[in-house]
């Protein structure tokens, strides 16, 4: 059963062993991670980021019982296990499928995780538009139509990365 816990950011290898030991080894850690490049002074720099933040994924067949999770509540590392995973196994199920769909062979998620949607705000990470805000008019199946003010211009999407805001 696949639960969701918070940890301490510069523990988790420690929590990552401690959990592995207490639980034994058929334990499974799963956080999509992403590369993000921007520019600062013409020059790109590569940020590895988590995409969860503070949050980590994590499998064990003890999950299911609530005792297993009373008894990691203090583990060293984890700040706490988030509330009523037992219920949402089907959402957490998907999510993990469709952000491995998305991995590239490095591992990294790309930005083809998000879905996009007309009329939605986006913000750029990449290229000459970075961190400026645009709306999508019109999508095509490798460009979409953007507006940035006043301006309406076409963008490829593999060649830029945005988030959506």
């Amino acid at each position: 059963m696949w639960t969701v816990l918070k940890f301490k950011p510069k523990k988790i290898e420690i929590l990552k062993k401690n959990l592995t030991t207490k639980l034994g080894d058929k334990i499974f850690f799963y956080y999509p991670r992403a590369i993000f490049h921007k520019y600062i002074n013409n020059k790109m720099h590569s940020k590895d980021i988590n995409l969860l933040g503070d949050y980590l994924l994590c499998f064990h067949k003890k999950f299911n019982k609530n005792e297993t999770i009373k008894n990691c509540r203090y583990i060293k590392g984890l700040e706490y296990f988030l509330n009523n995973h037992s219920i949402y196994q089907k959402d957490i199920t998907s999510f993990i499928n469709k952000c491995k769909n998305c991995e590239d062979r490095n591992g990294y998620v790309s930005h083809n995780l998000f879905d996009l949607k007309l009329n939605s705000k986006y913000q750029f990470f990449s290229g000459p538009f970075t961190n400026m805000i645009f709306k999508i008019t019109e999508m095509q199946k490798n460009k979409i139509k953007i507006l940035m003010g006043n301006v309406e211009t076409l963008v490829k999407k593999e060649e830029h990365q945005f988030r959506p805001i």
